[in-house]
């Protein structure tokens, strides 16, 4: 939450974008991701999963949500945010639906708002398994290691 309230008091703005972990109250007892996607659905996305850690790749269809909200600062403040959800609707049998949370200071009101924060979110896959490739593939740790010696 710091982040987003530093970003939104600078005088030169940071765009952010993260995954939204807690399922925050709203006025009364209504929580924050029941409130978007209980709403109108922006549409509906398709890409395909690649294969990761005894996964096979898949494709997944979810259902998008986007809503600009106000959330509690913790300092009896507020910042405004868009809200996505992102729901797979026809996992494959036994897998867990693929469901992703985000929030921005951008403004998201249309699916291809939303598209572009989901593919900047899914661009991170794509630089963990970098790094996995590096660190347990390449061994980068123990490259350096013996560089040094």
């Amino acid at each position: 939450m710091a982040l987003m309230v530093k970003a939104q008091g600078s005088g030169s703005p940071v765009d952010w974008l993260v995954r939204s972990q807690h399922n925050r109250a709203r006025k009364g007892r209504e929580k924050l991701w029941a409130h978007v996607s209980g709403g109108q659905a922006l549409g509906e996305l398709r890409f395909t999963m690649p294969s990761r850690q005894g996964r096979k790749a898949r494709e997944v269809i979810q259902q998008v949500w986007g809503q600009t909200v106000e959330l509690s600062d913790g300092a009896k403040g507020k910042v405004q945010a868009s809200c996505i959800v992102a729901r797979e609707t026809q996992p494959p049998q036994g897998e867990k639906p693929i469901e992703w949370r985000l929030l921005t200071n951008l403004p998201v009101t249309s699916l291809e708002q939303a598209a572009r924060m989901i593919d900047w979110y899914r661009a991170r896959w794509k630089i963990e398994m970098s790094f996995h490739v590096l660190k347990n593939g390449w061994r980068i740790a123990r490259l350096m290691r013996l560089g040094r010696s």
